[in-house]
């Protein structure tokens, strides 16, 4: 009987996953760091699951608040 903690599905890295949710990788592992998405820690890596992924955005709608403090806007 599998264990109902590990999946089967297969885990990205943070490249792959920054690219599916279209953001950029260090912007991914600072939101692991946070606890905002969820992210799975092997030694110095971050591993994901995109089915973790799509609930976090979806569920949580990933709150960026002060993530972006201190970057200047411009308007076109």
């Amino acid at each position: 009987m599998p264990s109902p903690f590990i999946s089967s599905e297969a885990f990205m890295n943070t490249d792959e996953a920054a690219a599916m949710l279209g953001v950029h990788p260090k912007t991914l592992q600072r939101l692991a760091r946070s606890g905002r998405i969820t992210a799975y820690r092997v030694g110095k890596l971050w591993r994901f699951q995109a089915r973790d992924l799509w609930a976090d955005v979806a569920v949580r709608v990933v709150p960026l608040n002060g993530l972006y403090d201190g970057v200047a806007t411009t308007s076109i």
